[in-house]
């Protein structure tokens, strides 16, 4: 082959390579779907193609994904207390990218959920959220659920101590950010339910500490139980340890 036949050949070849993520046809399905549920107003629908959208979140392209997430945002705030729900349960899986940036702007949407003030009533919902956070498990995350192990309502408490398990595949000095916060709002619960007459602590520790010991087992891999032996092990092994594999109990 002659050397111009072989370099057009090979530029030829080059530009008809993947080397960019094209357009997904189910991706684009999907979101004029989700678009026209919208435009309807059909509660059932707009449930239906988020789950689509969540389906085919891998195989769309940069451009897909960037409509997917302003839908999402807007589905989060929906009326409708399913379709929030759906798009909880779709933005978990929006993550990925370099350096992660799908799964920054999907914990930003949880961010943003959370600085409400939720009645008694979005509890629930606001749960589903917290766990979500630690679904994605971006690193802008850990902040937001270690304020939230200050939270008035215990049961948002447990579900960010558990959430945080979620980050159990991230950098030791993450883990161990996350362990220490939980042991601080669980050790005080533990030693003030030791009094026999504080019955507020007492209840207070029935709903977090079995999250609590789930966020602490996920994170550093360790089979213990209870609050203080938690902290002995943390005292004595866990925070000077380089991993916790090797770390013991």
């Amino acid at each position: 082959m002659k050397p111009r036949l072989f370099t057009l050949t090979l530029v030829l070849a080059l530009a008809g390579s993947p080397l960019v993520a094209q357009p997904s046809d189910a991706a684009k399905e999907a979101i004029d779907g989700l678009k026209g549920a919208f435009k309807e107003k059909i509660p059932t629908d707009i449930t239906h193609f988020v789950g689509k959208c969540a389906e085919v979140w891998e195989e769309a392209d940069d451009k897909q994904k960037g409509e997917i997430q302003k839908l999402a945002k807007r589905g989060l705030k929906n009326r409708d207390r399913d379709v929030r729900v759906a798009f909880v349960e779709a933005t978990t899986k929006m993550k990925g990218g370099k350096k992660d940036k799908w799964g920054t702007k999907s914990n930003d949407l949880f961010a943003a959920l959370l600085k409400l003030k939720p009645t008694q009533k979005d509890i629930d919902f606001m749960d589903r959220v917290v766990r979500g956070v630690g679904v994605i498990a971006n690193k802008k995350g850990v902040p937001i659920l270690t304020k939230l192990l200050k939270y008035k309502d215990y049961s948002i408490v447990a579900a960010a101590g558990e959430a945080l398990g979620g980050y159990k595949d991230a950098d030791i000095k993450i883990k161990k950010e996350a362990v220490k916060e939980i042991l601080k709002i669980y050790g005080s619960i533990a030693n003030q339910a030791r009094e026999p007459r504080n019955t507020t602590a007492q209840k207070r520790l029935r709903i977090i500490q079995k999250s609590m010991e789930l966020g602490l087992k996920t994170l550093t891999g360790q089979n213990i139980v209870g609050a203080f032996n938690w902290q002995r092990w943390w005292n004595n092994t866990g925070k000077k340890a380089r991993t916790w594999e090797t770390a013991g109990n």
